[in-house]
């Protein structure tokens, strides 16, 4: 999480997290995945999110993550649980800005996903 900085909420999620809860594989469980379409003014068209929350085994903290301008190919199997989940920054891969995060399973090929832009907050 630490090398995620840049995305909106980041810094107040690691501050509100325990020091071992501040690693995206301590979130496996999904309690919500939601895909919709918006329409956003600033650039008059629609777009597609995605709204996610997951959290610990124990469900202590919830995570929600919010993923704005879902591109590509979406790729999921019927799931509940993630193995390992990873958000990578592709801004210095010369990625174009609406591909600019991959969120992906790095242990499984059930969820990988792009987007322009995240935001993260604790769920109460």
């Amino acid at each position: 999480m630490k090398t995620l900085r840049n995305i909106k909420g980041m810094n107040e999620l690691i501050d509100a997290l325990p020091e071992e809860y501040r690693h995206f594989s301590c979130f496996n469980n999904i309690l919500k995945f939601e895909y919709k379409r918006i329409f956003d003014d600033e650039i008059c068209t629609d777009i597609y999110n995605a709204d996610i929350i997951i959290t610990d085994s124990n469900e202590k903290f919830k995570i929600r993550i919010l993923l704005k301008n879902v591109n590509g190919e979406i790729f999921f199997s019927t799931f509940t649980q993630i193995s390992f989940l990873v958000i990578h920054d592709l801004l210095n891969d010369g990625y174009e800005l609406e591909n600019r995060y991959r969120i992906f399973d790095i242990e499984n090929n059930g969820f990988s996903l792009y987007c322009e832009d995240i935001e993260v907050s604790l769920c109460n």
